[in-house]
């Protein structure tokens, strides 16, 4: 398998520079992906406003999966439930260790809804959403990559109050995330239905393999996107894996080759060249 080398500023693809990326050691058209430390160098000798890539050569995505907290959402919607019920500060640190450095997802998903036990969930869940805003450039490119025929699945290990709507709105073809348990009286349990199966990591894979198999796509054809840990799993296992803007020092600026830092989410239709 060969690769290339995808330059973007600004949302436009601009002329790949040879020179630069021979003076980085590395050749124009590997063999290889390149390591995040290699493709680091690579994005700091392009400079200030320019994202580089290193892409399977002709990749063409049947399917494209997404994260939604802090992905296709600018939002990480527990960690505002969590705010709104007096729980913030605590709640966004235990957010950031399963996030940034891949603490264990399942524990870390029961640690922070318990402390929202008893919570109505009336009061939070509606104006979580109300408040939720698309980051820059999703609605571009979801809309780009439909109209290239490619089918989109949303995997969060949010909840699917939130996902049944970005996914509706954004007329994608599939959505996955936890189900919240509420009582009788609309009082958040502090537990989700699925809880002997929540969407971790792992789970995000098999909904990538899944998807692939109904949708006739080889998992080179696959598109997948995120901003945790717990995307790591998915990512890796397509064709072509890119963390968006994930936090510095985080396990997937450390572990992922292909990141989007400076530009918005539709970069990547350039990337992918539709």
């Amino acid at each position: 398998m060969s690769f290339e080398f995808r330059f973007v500023r600004g949302g436009e693809a601009v002329k790949v520079d040879e020179k630069l990326i021979r003076s980085c050691g590395l050749d124009v058209k590997p063999d290889s992906m390149p390591s995040p430390e290699e493709m680091k160098r690579l994005k700091k000798a392009a400079g200030d406003g320019v994202d580089v890539f290193c892409v399977p050569s002709q990749f063409i995505p049947k399917l494209a999966l997404f994260d939604m907290d802090s992905t296709i959402v600018a939002a990480e919607t527990l960690d505002e439930m969590a705010e709104m019920a007096g729980y913030g500060a605590e709640v966004k640190e235990i957010t950031r260790q399963a996030m940034v450095e891949g603490a264990d997802f399942d524990t870390s998903l029961r640690r922070r809804l318990v402390k929202l036990k008893g919570v109505d969930a009336g009061s939070l869940l509606q104006p979580v959403y109300e408040d939720m805003k698309l980051n820059e450039g999703a609605e571009v490119l979801i809309q780009g990559l439909k109209d290239h025929g490619v089918k989109i699945v949303l995997v969060s290990g949010g909840f699917t109050f939130f996902t049944e709507k970005v996914s509706s709105s954004l007329n994608m073809d599939a959505h996955h995330g936890n189900v919240l348990e509420i009582d009788d009286e609309g009082l958040l349990t502090g537990r989700v239905i699925n809880d002997a199966d929540i969407v971790n990591g792992n789970k995000k894979a098999e909904h990538l393999a899944y998807y692939a198999q109904q949708y006739g796509a080889d998992l080179s054809e696959c598109l997948c996107v995120g901003d945790g840990s717990n995307d790591l799993p998915m990512m890796k296992k397509a064709g072509l894996g890119v963390g968006y803007r994930p936090a510095p020092g985080g396990k997937v600026e450390q572990e992922m080759s292909n990141v989007i830092r400076d530009g918005n989410l539709a970069t990547l239709l350039k990337v992918i060249g539709f």
